[in-house]
């Protein structure tokens, strides 16, 4: 995840914790206004009179000195009008990450404020009760929150039918909490894809895939077309590979075997016979491994493409017959019949022009 992402992502914890704050915080001023509550001091200030014992008032105060706290975040919060020219650097995330634990450390005090006014009023007897109450809850409880079967007259309705009554229990906090989450989710999925666009979404993502996918098959037949050997080779005909074949030529061949190929120190590749063979598997396998007669292996200055292109173009010299030709050598290579009888045909029309001049 990179550092835009963690950032907004701790800005929209902060964002839910202050709102968190302000409802508990509005919530508590309700409650500091209702009759019920006020029912309840006096309750309390009748049982610290009769046992003697130090009243709650004092954490009233802090209810409401922590009260100011969330107008105090709002007003923190709106100091910055452009959260987006923010210059995100470490500094800034550690910062906005103690940010969001002291608030979620707010929210815990506010909880335990909130559990203080509930209690107020409440005797003795009835705290015990109410903690011998949460030590016999077990797991399945704890994961339902529902009421023990010796308390449900507590959240017991009025509705009842065939012998079936109603009762008031909280939500599951699994199902609470996993509402919660999804709401965190949702506001996170839309920021990332709708607002900063730091994600991808179908049809970018689709398109993303497809274009990686076609370098992929491009990589792919790359890598195919570099495993052409002795054995698989075939003669190239298009003018694209013939031409990168002639200045392969020009670079590597030309001084032993002439610019035209008609041979220097090596041998004559324009007319029909050769010493290694003259078939496109023999050429190939040549220059990659070399000669016994001088010839060098060109297999590490070449690859296998650039190969199978000098020997394509090599077969493209035959029977052009440069000036200044090299006697032959070796021996004769016909492919086949076909083209023996038009190498006939084609040398019987060569001597028939040079004996009219």
């Amino acid at each position: 995840m990179d550092t835009q992402t963690i950032f907004w992502v701790l800005v929209v914890i902060a964002v839910v914790e202050l709102f968190v704050i302000y409802g508990v915080s509005s919530a508590m001023v309700a409650m500091l206004r209702s009759d019920a509550l006020k029912q309840k001091l006096k309750k309390a200030d009748d049982i610290k009179k009769r046992d003697n014992e130090s009243g709650k008032l004092t954490k009233l105060i802090a209810v409401l000195t922590i009260l100011s706290v969330p107008s105090l975040m709002f007003g923190a919060d709106g100091m910055n009008d452009s959260p987006f020219s923010i210059n995100i650097s470490n500094v800034a995330l550690y910062f906005l990450l103690a940010f969001d634990v002291f608030l979620f450390g707010i929210i815990l005090y506010m909880k335990n404020l909130t559990k203080t006014i509930n209690n107020i009023g409440k005797t003795k007897e009835e705290l015990e009760a109410k903690k011998e109450k949460k030590e016999k809850i077990n797991f399945v409880q704890i994961l339902t929150d529902t009421v023990p079967l010796e308390y449900e007259h507590m959240v017991e309705t009025d509705h009842e039918y065939d012998g079936i009554r109603e009762l008031d229990n909280n939500l599951p906090p699994w199902w609470k909490w996993g509402f919660y989450l999804s709401i965190f989710i949702g506001i996170v999925y839309l920021l990332n894809y709708h607002v900063f666009k730091t994600g991808d979404l179908q049809i970018e993502a689709y398109e993303k895939e497809m274009k990686q996918a076609e370098k992929d098959i491009q990589a792919y037949l790359k890598s195919q077309a570099m495993n052409v050997d002795e054995n698989t080779v075939v003669t190239l005909t298009e003018a694209a590979d013939i031409e990168a074949g002639e200045k392969l030529f020009m670079n590597y061949c030309k001084v032993c075997h002439g610019e035209k190929g008609e041979g220097l120190v090596g041998p004559n590749l324009t007319d029909r016979y050769w010493i290694y063979g003259g078939k496109i598997n023999s050429i190939f396998k040549t220059i990659k491994y070399g000669a016994e007669n001088g010839m060098k292996s060109w297999k590490d200055e070449l690859n296998p493409i650039q190969i199978q292109q000098v020997a394509s173009y090599i077969q493209s010299l035959q029977g052009t017959n440069p000036e200044n030709a090299k006697d032959p050598q070796g021996e004769l290579y016909i492919e086949d019949n076909a083209t023996q009888q038009l190498t006939q045909l084609v040398d019987s029309a060569v001597a028939d022009t040079l004996s009219k001049k």
